[in-house]
């Protein structure tokens, strides 16, 4: 289960156990791979589950707070550490662990060794960029992201095959519109889209609209217009073709492999889109491109959604950061919702209030292994 559903499977090898023969992993990654694992684990008795998960977070937390009072963290604990994390942002719990990521960027002679801290510093920046949601400061500045390579294909890294380092630079202007042949697949592309949803926190913060120095409309500065094509129209648009769909890898991909984070690389660019328009949304202007724009991007993630709904993939397990895209579409949807009520459009009130509410089911539905869920729903009530 740690091994095939996301985000954890980027963490650590899925070939764990045969890494440790005869032994077996850490135990502080052991508990940590435990407390995650329990998402997916039976629900039948909801309570045991919550007890199993809570015992071997607890234990995790532990060794991890001892390891970095004595001064001894490594990469297994910077590893538990996203795990933990991880899960405890799909509980909707907030988790302040004080821990240095910069030791684990120095290069080391070992290539899989060096692969293996590069994945846990890229899940670590997402990570961040998630929890920053469009509005708060990053953890990981964007210096720092720039010295980091990206990481070789997951297949390459499963197998431990002998490729050169990915050539894609983060600093490079082409790096959000070019997918290199041999160095793409669904998570680097998901790396790219979650570091567009940054770029979008970055401008919202500098030119914040609660500051007295914002102009009256940025929309029509040179800054705006370019980050407003890259995430609304360019990135999609430039996917490799084998990427092109929500519902898996291949040129027509049928639903029956739909890969969680070729999901969200599909859906992150229009949860960034409403982030980036929502200060200049007027709703009571039906020509205001802002609103045009959020509504355009709501319906592209109920889309996608409905895609995925004609499939037997069971949509509990996708990224937990997907149920905050939901939740941003569905608050532009509200707002499109009281606009009919307005104007007296009962047939387009009664189509906003359908879609609204197969979000909401989405959700919670979500919400049934993952508080983040329900916290989500909840906020969409308020």
């Amino acid at each position: 289960m740690f091994g095939t559903n996301p985000p954890s499977q980027h963490v650590y090898p899925q070939s764990i156990v045969a890494d440790y023969t005869p032994g077996l992993p850490p135990v502080i990654i052991l508990h940590a791979i435990c407390c995650a694992s329990s998402r997916w684990a039976s629900h039948d008795a909801p309570s045991r589950q919550e007890k199993f998960s809570e015992f071997h977070a607890t234990k995790t937390r532990s060794l991890l707070d001892a390891a970095i009072r004595s001064g001894s963290t490594d990469l297994t604990t910077f590893q538990a550490s996203i795990i933990l994390q991880y899960w405890a942002y799909a509980e909707g719990r907030n988790l302040d662990i004080k821990m240095s990521a910069h030791p684990f960027l120095e290069a080391t002679p070992d290539s899989a060794r060096m692969e293996e801290k590069r994945r846990a510093w890229w899940s670590f920046v997402m990570f961040d960029r998630y929890v920053s949601l469009g509005a708060w400061k990053h953890t990981v500045p964007e210096a720092d992201v720039m010295t980091l390579g990206l990481p070789i294909c997951a297949v390459d890294f499963e197998c431990e095959a002998l490729v050169s380092p990915n050539p894609q630079k983060v600093h490079d202007p082409s790096f959000f519109l070019s997918h290199q042949i041999g160095y793409t697949d669904p998570y680097i592309l998901l790396i790219k889209a979650t570091l567009l949803f940054g770029k979008v926190t970055d401008y919202n913060l500098a030119v914040d609209s609660r500051s007295s120095r914002r102009p009256a409309d940025t929309r029509d500065t040179p800054v705006f217009r370019a980050l407003d094509r890259l995430v609304a129209v360019d990135f999609l648009q430039s996917l490799p073709v084998e990427y092109k769909s929500c519902l898996g890898v291949g040129e027509n991909p049928d639903g029956s492999v739909v890969d969680p984070d070729l999901y969200l690389v599909h859906v992150l660019p229009f949860a960034a889109t409403i982030s980036l328009h929502n200060a200049f949304i007027d709703y009571s202007n039906p020509q205001c491109p802002s609103a045009l724009r959020c509504i355009q991007a709501a319906r592209s993630i109920i889309r996608n959604y409905y895609l995925l709904a004609g499939t037997l993939f069971d949509l509990k397990r996708l990224h937990p950061f997907v149920t905050v895209c939901w939740y941003l579409a569905a608050v532009v949807l509200v707002q499109l919702c009281k606009r009919h009520i307005t104007t007296g459009d009962r047939a387009g009130e009664a189509t906003v209030w359908g879609e609204i509410e197969t979000l909401k089911l989405a959700m919670l539905e979500f919400g049934n292994i993952s508080p983040i869920g329900l916290r989500q729903e909840k906020l969409y009530k308020k």
